[in-house]
């Protein structure tokens, strides 16, 4: 169920994506490539980490997918722009996960 999640998440992700690239934004965090930059609103974005390794991975339906992307969430502040942590809620009794 996480994978499943963690996928969504990350198709989401390419898609904002796709669309902040092309509305070529320059308002990005210090050191961020225009490449790695997913722009969500004008105070939220999402900064991919850049994988050494590349490939398609095969699903059992067959479809070719991209492996998941890396990353973290920032949000601008009065100070710059600063990384978000999620932190998962605690599960509790009989909770499936």
């Amino acid at each position: 169920m996480r994978k499943l999640v963690a996928s969504a998440l990350a198709l989401a992700s390419l898609l904002i994506g796709y669309a902040a690239l092309t509305t070529g934004s320059s308002d990005r965090p210090a050191n961020v490539d225009a490449a790695d930059w997913i722009q969500v609103s004008d105070t939220v974005g999402f900064v991919i980490i850049p994988d050494k390794t590349s490939g398609t991975v095969i699903a059992s339906s067959a479809l070719l997918l991209e492996p998941a992307a890396s990353g973290y969430f920032v949000a601008k502040t009065a100070t710059g722009w600063r990384r978000l942590v999620v932190i998962e809620p605690i599960k509790g009794p009989g909770t499936a996960g």
